[in-house]
C-alpha cells in the first residue's frame, strides 16, 4: 500500500522507507522586508548586497538554509512520514 509523505508530498511504500528517503525543507519559504543599509556597513548595499534602494526590498528565501529558489531541492533528509502517522513520530 502506498502512503503520501506529509513533508515532501511524495508517494512512498512503507517497506521501502529509509532514513534518507524524504528530501525537504524543514523551514518556511518567506518574504521579509529589509530596509536599505541593514548591513550597517554604510556602503548602501543593504542586507543582500542588492544595491541602494531607498525604500528597502523584500528578501525571499527558505529560512532553514537560505536558498532563494522556491523550487530548490530540500536541505534535509529524513524518513517519509505519512499523514496517518502521529505528529510525534519522525
Amino acid at each position: 500500500m502506498t502512503s503520501v509523505c506529509r513533508r515532501c508530498l511524495a508517494p512512498f511504500v512503507r517497506s521501502e522507507n529509509h532514513a534518507r528517503a524524504c528530501q525537504h525543507h524543514p523551514g518556511l519559504f518567506v518574504c521579509r522586508y529589509h530596509p536599505n543599509c541593514a548591513s550597517g556597513s554604510g556602503d548602501g548595499l543593504g542586507y543582500y548586497g542588492a544595491g541602494e534602494v531607498n525604500d528597502g526590498w523584500p528578501a525571499i528565501f527558505w529560512d532553514c538554509c537560505g536558498s532563494e529558489e522556491e523550487a530548490a531541492a530540500g536541505c534535509t533528509f529524513q524518513q517519509h512520514t505519512s499523514y496517518d502517522d502521529s505528529e510525534d513520530e519522525p
